[in-house]
């Protein structure tokens, strides 16, 4: 079964092997979750809808647990598109800094914000960690 342990534990392994070698273990996923926390989808933003961003998104989403919840475009009808493919709720905006006034740290997130998080848990220190969710989302959970 993967877990987030289990998966954090895969990624730091392969991070080092990662350039030369196409791993994607989210996809090779063979039975989802039994069940879910908030924590366990990870959320995303698409600042630009045009041929590119629809097409990496499309990919993103593609991938168990993966959730769009809001896009920004200078276009309007880009917008109402990502509507039609991605449901009516998506948040949409003109101005991509009302989708960062949202996050509570006021920044976008970084790569590099999971990695004490990451070496943490795959660490024997976290042996002991069971069922515990650590948010590395900016405050969102805080709000």
């Amino acid at each position: 079964m993967l877990n987030r342990r289990t998966f954090v534990q895969s990624a730091v392994k392969t991070a080092t092997i990662a350039a030369t070698t196409r791993l994607n273990p989210l996809i090779a996923q063979s039975s989802p979750p039994s069940s879910k926390s908030p924590n366990d989808v990870i959320q995303f933003a698409l600042i630009g809808a045009g041929i590119q961003g629809q097409g990496d998104t499309r990919t993103a989403l593609q991938v168990p647990g993966v959730k769009l919840v809001a896009v920004a475009d200078c276009y309007d009808g880009r917008l109402a598109h990502c509507k039609e493919l991605w449901g009516s709720d998506l948040f949409t905006t003109r101005d991509y800094r009302e989708i960062l006034a949202r996050i509570p740290a006021g920044r976008w997130g970084q790569p590099s914000d999971i990695g004490g998080a990451a070496v943490f848990l795959a660490a024997s220190a976290s042996d002991y960690v069971n069922g515990a969710i650590i948010p590395v989302d900016g405050g969102w959970m805080a709000r």
